[in-house]
């Protein structure tokens, strides 16, 4: 019924932002990142600098157009302006700097996010292979068999790109 009245306001042109980022929230949800693209995009035109959509518009575009990394971290760096303790954006973030070869930046990024959120085991997982790939085996290891020392427990909902969800505003 939502997905029908979203699409509704496309047909009649009284569709927001907020429009736009519900439905790519949706075909987030289903791994359909091309789609989400193209909606994240027109959110991004309609509703400027909301850190939702810019972060998970930063997400998607580091994904499908690796090329366009630049883009991918002002984006997100507009996110992280808006709400610098955001422990998605900070993952986001660190992704993004991991992606483009910058260990030591995503180190930083990810252990922002751990101080704000200790819970994000997703993250704590992206901080090993930065400290892995910036040649610092012995602490990858020491992160990865802390994540291995402590009970099981679901890491709160806290939906991005990946699982893939995203952040709803």
């Amino acid at each position: 019924m939502i997905v029908q009245r979203l699409k509704e306001h496309l047909a009649t042109g009284t569709a927001t932002g907020v429009s736009h980022l519900l439905l790519a929230i949706g075909h987030l949800r289903l791994g359909q990142l091309d789609q989400a693209l193209i909606h994240l995009e027109v959110a991004n035109r309609l509703t400027p600098n909301n850190p939702f959509i810019a972060n998970n518009l930063a997400l998607c575009i580091a994904r499908l157009h690796p090329a366009e990394l630049p883009r991918a971290k002002q984006l997100v760096e507009v996110a992280l302006s808006v709400s610098p303790t955001d422990p998605e954006i900070l993952d986001t973030y660190g992704e993004i700097l991991s992606l483009g070869q910058d260990y030591v930046g995503a180190i930083r990024a990810f252990d922002n996010s751990l101080t704000v959120d200790p819970s994000r085991t997703s993250t704590r997982t992206k901080l090993a292979l930065a400290y892995e790939k910036a040649g610092m085996t012995e602490m990858a290891n020491s992160i990865r068999q802390f994540d291995h020392s402590k009970p099981d427990q679901p890491e709160p909902d806290t939906p991005t790109v990946e699982e893939p969800t995203t952040v709803a505003p």
